[in-house]
């Protein structure tokens, strides 16, 4: 990354130079970038390079294209978490051998890496200690890129025959890459009919005991290069070195929170402003932050005493800003909004442990950061005109909620009913309480978002489209 942004860095140099007329220092400049053993990253066709013990990433014009990983699954569906390593020193394997074991299963896969001019194989001994019935199996799951614009999002893909692997060719015919195995796997599917997932399981159903050797090759075409690992470039890590368990979920290595000791309780000296290119409370002490995240899950699990063991520890760790993030996320159960058909009403639970949490880092002298919108999927309940538009493209309203009133009017709504209320612990609205710094209204949201602006007329959403038109024509 360094290395990327001084490039960066010598470019923009380059462009203010030669408006100058002078570019003898960016001459002497990109000399030094030489000279230093840091090239410009490869920019034409395609590469591939190992990414860590037993994984690799395919890259078509510098973008990354396609990449692996190891995932098993027991009888239902649990998760096998399979645990991935570099095999150590004396294995006879070579210097890119691994292991990945996956106890929850007794198997244990002993692998090493081997290189040609354009391609890498990968060869495996699984050995599995006991055998077992009703597991869904695994092997390697592979994440594809598709729709990337250097692919001009029309690649295609191919399943070789006899579950033997795949071929990913790029738009117009020219040649792709591939992944074969020199023996047929138990499956090789698109996840879900999904061409950008592919899961390559070596066993599926019935694990039978003893070992077996399994190899797979990922070849690139003509013209294609195996680029040096982030490992051989700068140099490897040695894992056995490492002092262990220096930084785990309850406690801390370090305790940096007397810098929050001026700040104790969080907001003790009033509101926060902007004044110029500072932010400054109101008894004219300039504010720093330094913020991480609390999402998802972790709002809304824990015991209390746990949570405020939490708070302690993220001020420990230097601290002094939480973002809650993810509270209304669909995917995160139990989330801001009751269970039912809309999300006009809130979770009293789901409040609950959002203000302890809000208490409890008050306490320990870290601000607060508070989301409105981030996932929250509306409901056939919440009324919504044309709301089949928005099922159909995307529930959470991105983009449409700039043109549609009663989007807008349901946000305005849950941002009333979420900041007026009183945190039962603190004894103070969030919009009166000094220590929430700030809001962030709509997260990752504009006209356009992440699909392209869905009220164009080859969206096909109507309702919204005329909604768009009519602000245009106002």
């Amino acid at each position: 990354m360094r290395a990327a942004g001084t490039l960066v860095g010598l470019i923009l140099l380059a462009l203010s130079l030669k408006a100058k007329g002078i570019d003898k220092r960016l001459t002497a400049e990109l000399a030094r970038y030489g000279r230093a053993g840091r090239s410009a990253p490869r920019t034409a066709g395609w590469t591939l390079e190992l990414t860590g013990p037993g994984v690799a990433s395919v890259r078509y014009h510098n973008v990354e294209i396609g990449a692996f990983h190891y995932a098993f699954w027991g009888p239902g569906w649990s998760w096998a978490d399979p645990q991935v390593r570099a095999a150590g020193p004396g294995t006879g394997r070579g210097k890119d051998a691994f292991v990945v074991d996956v106890p929850e299963l007794k198997t244990k896969l002993r692998g090493a890496v081997h290189r040609g001019d354009r391609a890498l194989t990968f060869q495996y001994s699984i050995e599995t200690a006991a055998a077992a019935d009703g597991v869904v199996g695994g092997g390697l799951e592979f994440n594809l890129r598709l729709a990337s614009p250097v692919l001009a999002g029309q690649a295609d893909v191919t399943l070789r025959p006899d579950n033997r692997g795949f071929v990913v060719s790029p738009p117009g015919g020219g040649p792709g890459f591939s992944v074969s195995f020199d023996a047929p796997l138990a499956s090789v599917h698109f996840e879900r009919g999904n061409q950008e997932q592919i899961r390559c399981f070596f066993s599926s159903g019935r694990l039978e005991a003893g070992k077996r050797n399994l190899s797979m090759t990922i070849a690139l075409p003509p013209g294609g290069t195996i680029q040096p690992s982030v490992a051989e470039r700068y140099g490897r890590d040695d894992p056995s070195t490492w002092t262990p368990a220096t930084v785990v979920w309850d406690k801390w290595p370090v305790d940096v929170s007397f810098l929050n000791d001026g700040e104790r309780p969080a907001g003790i000296h009033g509101r926060v402003r902007a004044r110029g290119d500072q932010l400054v409370f109101d008894d004219g002490k300039v504010a720093r932050f330094w913020g991480t995240n609390v999402a998802a899950y972790a709002l809304y699990t824990g015991t209390k005493a746990e949570i405020a063991n939490q708070a302690k520890r993220i001020a420990a760790l230097g601290y002094n800003l939480v973002r809650i993030h993810h509270h209304d996320s669909d995917w995160v159960t139990p989330n801001v909004f009751a269970p039912g058909d809309t999300t006009q009403r809130l979770n009293d639970a789901a409040l609950d442990a959002i203000d302890w949490w809000v208490k409890c880092l008050r306490d320990e002298g870290v601000y607060i950061w508070l989301d409105l919108k981030v996932g929250r999927k509306f409901k056939p309940g919440d009324g919504i005109p044309g709301f089949s538009e928005l099922e159909r493209t995307d529930p959470a309203g991105r983009g449409f909620d700039f043109i549609d009133p009663r989007l807008q009017e349901l946000e305005q709504n849950f941002a009333k009913q979420y900041l007026s209320r009183v945190n039962r612990y603190t004894g103070q609205s969030y919009l009166r309480d000094p220590a929430v710094v700030a809001v962030l209204v709509t997260n990752e949201d504009d006209l356009t978002t992440h699909f392209g602006n869905e009220m164009l007329p080859d969206h096909h959403n109507p309702v919204h489209q005329a909604l768009l038109h009519s602000a245009i024509e106002t």
